[in-house]
């Protein structure tokens, strides 16, 4: 008794909205962790469907689970709802629709250490097609150092810029709150979180199952949700700018990275030039390559290739990713 009591309180804290599909497996995988010292908590973010509903079941046959209600509506004040309301020593963000394996988070609180977060691979489950893809995260050892933990994010903050996957110590996030953008709040929150963390160490284990949906929205729906995600990339950079110069062209091609990404896939969709989220991307896209101060590589490729035709340029740098990044299928 007394050694369970010496140990420390993790909060995994799972956001949902309209997760009835998939909530059930998550919390499944979370109330058989083989580490039971856990503050489950959920945060219904205005679910209309039965995830609340089963959520409360839950809750029902285990007290460690509590379900509170979003202050306010959308991602941003369902995680801000979260950390509030978080008792844990450590936060460990879960989205409603993965899970984990069974020691995850035990084995995430051997990892910290001292360490202010530890980050951990994981491995992406196609949900349509019940399988899974090839475990990610090349990248593994500690970050001693702020300018480093930045550098490590915007190398590829396609694939670390989210809050799953992450044991970070309670303290640091006293103060934090999650900016109220529509979308892609956790790439908006990072850098502000980076601030406080003296050390971060990474591991290559997978202790994370994330989903990937296959299924589609509406392409206009998409696009414009994408370009949200652009618009904070570019308030990242205004950031990196003020606080940490030395970064900023590494802030700029993390941004161009996703300009690119969006205009090769609004060629691709044929919208290329005739929508106002094209005119968006390329405009940023211009401003980036105008203002970087070293292009190299590839993106002085897509630079000049950028000048004699924007959808070339977008073309090449979409063949470019494909084969730096693998592909999980």
């Amino acid at each position: 008794m007394e050694n369970f009591l010496s140990l420390p309180l993790v909060t995994i804290a799972i956001p949902f909205h309209n997760t009835q599909k998939y909530i059930g497996a998550c919390l499944d995988s979370v109330v058989s962790q083989d580490y039971d010292k856990l503050d489950i908590l959920l945060c219904d973010d205005s679910s209309t469907d039965k995830s609340a509903s089963i959520v409360s079941e839950y809750c029902s046959k285990d007290k460690r689970i509590r379900l509170i209600k979003c202050i306010g509506r959308g991602p941003a004040d369902a995680r801000n709802s979260l950390l509030k309301e978080s008792r844990g020593d450590y936060i460990f963000f879960v989205d409603s629709d993965d899970t984990l394996p069974v020691n995850a988070i035990k084995d995430m609180l051997k990892l910290i250490g001292d360490h202010d977060m530890a980050m951990c691979g994981y491995t992406p489950v196609f949900a349509c097609e019940n399988r899974e893809g090839r475990q990610r995260f090349v990248k593994e050892g500690i970050l001693d150092s702020r300018s480093a933990i930045h550098d490590f994010f915007l190398t590829d903050a396609n694939r670390y810029g989210h809050m799953w996957g992450k044991l970070i110590k309670k303290d640091v996030l006293v103060g934090l709150e999650f900016p109220k953008v529509e979308l892609y709040e956790d790439i908006a929150f990072l850098p502000k979180l980076i601030e406080r963390l003296s050390s971060c160490v990474v591991t290559a284990e997978s202790y994370y199952f994330y989903t990937i949906h296959t299924e589609s929205s509406s392409f206009d729906e998409d696009m414009k949700k994408q370009v949200v995600g652009l618009k904070v990339r570019m308030d990242n950079v205004n950031f990196y700018e003020t606080r940490y110069p030395e970064l900023s062209d590494a802030a700029r091609l993390s941004a161009l990275d996703f300009a690119f990404f969006l205009l090769g896939r609004m060629d691709r969709s044929g919208k290329a030039g005739t929508c106002p989220e094209w005119d968006y991307a390329l405009e940023t896209t211009a401003k980036l390559l105008r203002e970087a101060q070293v292009i190299k590589g590839m993106y002085r490729v897509a630079s000049i290739l950028f000048g004699l035709s924007p959808r070339l340029a977008a073309k090449a740098f979409r063949i470019y990713s494909m084969k730096r990044n693998h592909t999980d299928r």
